[in-house]
């Protein structure tokens, strides 16, 4: 929202949906694939690897306003490890915020998907976009719709702990 605010006219975008991890950057020990046979299971991908995060500033300014609280960070990682069961993720209801921050574009994660689930998850999202931008209904009113279309669309209940974006869940 921040960053947003203090470059208008700037497109941004958001990944969203389909990625069985919401770590990004510095948080992601990007080591996807590189696992052999010999690892169990549950660690196949090997960046599902339990893994410790310590901050380090990299100028006073930085230390003075993180752009994340850091034992947020290692709590949302610690229950994903945990959590983490599928390949259906979701974001649907912080598009909510996104639109309200005009956030310009969506990255529908999995290039590797089905054509049949490409074109479903982009019909998912396009329906709760104009939904917002012609129903413009209440964040509640929206979260409610948000779900039961997820539900109708791939036949799952909401399950907040698979959120991308946990901290706009009520």
């Amino acid at each position: 929202k921040k960053l947003v605010a203090h470059i208008p006219g700037m497109e941004t975008g958001v990944f969203v949906f389909n990625s069985r991890c919401i770590n990004i950057d510095g948080f992601c020990t990007f080591q996807h694939g590189l696992s052999g046979r010999q690892t169990p299971a549950f660690y196949r991908n090997a960046c599902m690897l339990p893994y410790e995060i310590t901050p380090i500033p990299l100028s006073a300014a930085a230390a003075e306003e993180p752009a994340e609280d850091t034992e947020q960070l290692v709590s949302r990682q610690r229950v994903w490890e945990k959590v983490h069961l599928d390949d259906f993720p979701c974001a649907a209801c912080a598009l909510y915020e996104f639109n309200e921050m005009n956030i310009t574009s969506l990255k529908i994660v999995g290039r590797g998907n089905t054509t049949l689930r490409k074109t479903t998850d982009v019909s998912f999202f396009k329906n709760l976009l104009t939904h917002i931008r012609g129903a413009r209904p209440a964040r509640r009113d929206f979260r409610e719709y948000a779900r039961a279309l997820y539900n109708r669309t791939y036949r799952r209940s909401c399950r907040p702990f698979m959120c991308h974006y946990p901290s706009v869940m009520e």
